[in-house]
């Protein structure tokens, strides 16, 4: 078997992979790729990505090592929703258009999935992998039935100006800038 050096994205199954071999590696990228004040943490990651209807993909490098990892679940999930209602309406309540959103994280819609994070290393970044992992996450939602995503993403990393050349014309929604200068976004899959 021809091992690529290149990392690849492959879709984490929990009861074949289980989470006890990839934590040190997942938390490595948590650490590395996230400012401390918003990184994951051990105790939030492992529910995450063991949550019974998460979706999870790694992107693994050509040694196995997790380099990178996505993960999403049904927008009406609350166990785990980033945000209390509350927090949550407060915060759209300070920016109007977001107010015009027809969708809100904490409600639940059935064919809407919940993109919450999106990680890579730093040393792998601006290679193009962030498309990569997106195409075996996408192509999996869209198996399991979802039609549209929704997520935020930062405006100060350039990560809402890629979503928006990226998805383009596939955005049905869109918010401005929110706290912490984020964007919400819904689009189709």
């Amino acid at each position: 078997m021809v091992v690529s050096a290149e990392p690849v994205p492959v879709l984490y199954q929990r009861f074949i992979t289980n989470w006890c071999r990839i934590r040190p590696q997942v938390l490595r990228v948590d650490r590395a790729a996230f400012e401390e004040d918003l990184q994951w943490g051990e105790t939030s990651l492992e529910q995450r990505f063991n949550q019974r209807n998460a979706t999870v993909v790694l992107l693994k490098d050509g040694g196995g090592d997790v380099v990178g990892f996505t993960f999403a679940y049904p927008s009406g999930d609350c166990a785990f929703c980033d945000h209390p209602k509350e927090k949550y309406h407060r915060k759209v309540s300070v920016a109007p258009t977001a107010c015009a959103l027809s969708i809100c994280p904490c409600k639940s819609y059935e064919e809407l999935i919940y993109i919450a994070c999106t990680a890579i290393h730093p040393d792998f970044q601006h290679q193009g992998l962030v498309g990569k992992l997106m195409d075996v996450l996408e192509a999996e939602l869209k198996r399991r039935g979802f039609l549209y995503a929704c997520r935020y993403a930062s405006v100060e990393n350039g990560y809402a100006a890629a979503i928006k050349r990226h998805y383009g014309p596939r955005i049905l929604e869109i918010s401005d800038p929110i706290d912490h200068g984020v964007m919400f976004f819904k689009y189709r899959l």
